[in-house]
């Protein structure tokens, strides 16, 4: 198992960092006439950018059980559309599958240290287990998880369940996740409020496989560091940039959002 990079409160944090290969090409991102970037391209310092990838399109997500209200579903759905516009633009697709807004599917809240016990993709890895999905949790006083361990400026954690890389497999493939939200320090009633929905298109970027195109620690193995002076700006207002405002995130994936998400299914598109 996995626990993928989190997203912090303005600052840049991360719990773990996956270093895999990746399925790039050396072509370069392309703007459609919709202002979509086509193609699967990155620089070389992004190649230990990614975590896994989704062997499958729609991928199947559901809300714990009577944890969300539905302005919180709304808010959150959204954000799963985003990536779904961009996916169905590029690939014709939808990357998620939640139901709808005012029917979302919902699920047990799972416990994440036996979330590898459980697959959401089948065992054989040929389509998604009947009723299963990927869970998006809250974490705090009154949930299943009344603490939150990853740190307090954490504002959401994803953890993924990956297959051992095989033989010709450049990205290892997810078959379980979920995405736990800090509704101990934020979100909740007396506590900062922070942009549920900013936070969440984040988090669904890593769900998908994607990791942060820089982090704060020049120790971070193949990782550009977020304050070197040369850095990118493009990695810098990425949706996938490690910290997000509480206030005023980044809503619109940019061109290193979408280059390096066209990356991952590669099992659909190459």
């Amino acid at each position: 198992m996995f626990r993928s990079h989190c997203v912090a409160a303005g600052t840049v944090l991360s719990i773990f960092l996956a270093a895999c290969g990746t399925n790039g090409s050396s072509q370069s991102p392309v703007a459609s006439g919709k202002g979509v970037i086509t193609g699967c391209a990155f620089g070389a310092d992004q190649n230990a950018t990614f975590m896994g990838e989704q062997r499958f399109g729609s991928v199947p997500v559901a809300f714990a059980s009577g944890q969300f209200a539905s302005s919180e579903i709304s808010a959150v759905t959204t954000q799963m559309d985003t990536w779904n516009a961009h996916y169905a633009a590029v690939y014709g697709f939808n990357a998620f599958n939640y139901g709808n807004s005012s029917n979302p599917n919902t699920a047990p809240a799972p416990v994440v240290s036996m979330l590898s016990n459980y697959n959401v993709l089948s065992p054989g890895e040929t389509g998604w287990v009947s009723g299963q999905y990927y869970v998006i949790q809250k974490d705090g006083p009154g949930y299943q998880n009344s603490a939150w361990p990853y740190g307090q400026n954490v504002l959401a954690l994803t953890t993924l369940a990956k297959v051992p890389l095989a033989s010709g497999q450049s990205l290892q493939v997810i078959y379980n996740a979920t995405t736990e939200i800090n509704y101990h320090d934020f979100y909740a009633a007396g506590m900062p409020q922070a942009n549920l929905a900013g936070t969440m298109l984040h988090e669904f970027g890593h769900l998908l496989g994607l990791g942060h195109p820089c982090e704060a620690s020049s120790t971070v193995s193949g990782i550009p560091n977020c304050y070197e002076s040369n850095i990118s700006p493009d990695y810098l207002s990425a949706v996938m940039y490690p910290g997000v405002s509480l206030t005023n995130p980044v809503m619109a994936l940019n061109t290193n959002d979408q280059s390096r998400a066209n990356c991952l299914f590669s099992y659909l598109h190459n």
